[in-house]
C-alpha cells in the first residue's frame, strides 16, 4: 500500500506545480520525491473542474503506482505526459469523476 501525498509548490497564470512524496506501507521503505507539473488547460480538460488539482495529481500517482514501481516514475514530468505511456490514463481519470 502506497502514501501520496501532494503539495501545491507553485502556480503561473498557466499551471501548477507540486511536490509529491510516495512511501511504501512499510517503515523501511524508501521515500520517493517528485515534481509534476499540471497545465490548467488539461485540469479542465480532464475533471471539468470537479475535483481539486491536488486530487488529480494524487488519483494520477495511485493509477502510477498500479503500473510500475515508484522508481520507474520520472522524478520530474508534466502530467499529461502519462497517457503518452499509458493511453488508458485519461479514460480512467474520467472513470473516477
Amino acid at each position: 500500500m502506497w502514501r501520496v501525498t501532494v503539495v501545491k509548490d507553485k502556480e503561473t497564470p498557466s499551471e501548477w506545480t507540486f511536490e509529491v512524496t510516495v512511501l511504501g506501507g512499510t517503515a523501511s521503505d524508501r521515500i520517493h520525491n517528485y515534481d509534476v507539473t499540471v497545465e490548467k488547460e488539461y485540469y479542465k480538460q480532464l475533471t471539468k473542474g470537479v475535483i481539486p488539482p491536488v486530487s488529480l495529481v494524487e488519483r494520477s500517482f495511485l493509477f502510477l503506482l498500479d503500473k510500475e514501481s515508484p522508481e520507474s516514475i520520472l522524478e520530474s514530468f508534466n502530467l499529461s505526459e502519462i497517457n503518452s505511456h499509458f493511453p488508458d490514463y485519461e479514460e480512467k481519470m474520467g472513470a473516477l469523476l
